[in-house]
């Protein structure tokens, strides 16, 4: 069966009665997409939730503070100088 545009069903009268919401590809299109948006959003939103949880509980920091900090140990390689190359 067809439903126009409008969510109306075409009757063998000619007159148009109308039909479930959820009949209505265009509705039920729209309700599909929101329903999916919102689950992904709320899967993400745990899934930031746990792993924010988790790490407070390990009592692991996460960053990128470590990098102004001393390293604790002796780097063993130098800077040394280069020869160039020059034809003489």
């Amino acid at each position: 069966m067809a439903v126009d545009h409008a969510g109306h069903l075409p009757t063998r009268t000619g007159k148009s009665e109308k039909v479930f919401f959820l009949n209505n590809p265009v509705v039920r299109g729209f309700l599909v997409q929101t329903l999916l948006v919102v689950a992904l959003i709320a899967f993400f939103a745990w899934i930031v939730a746990n792993t924010a949880a988790n790490l407070q509980r390990a009592n692991i920091a996460s960053g990128y503070g470590f990098l102004e900090e001393r390293a604790g140990f002796e780097i063993g390689q130098s800077p040394t100088a280069t020869r160039s190359m020059s034809a003489s």
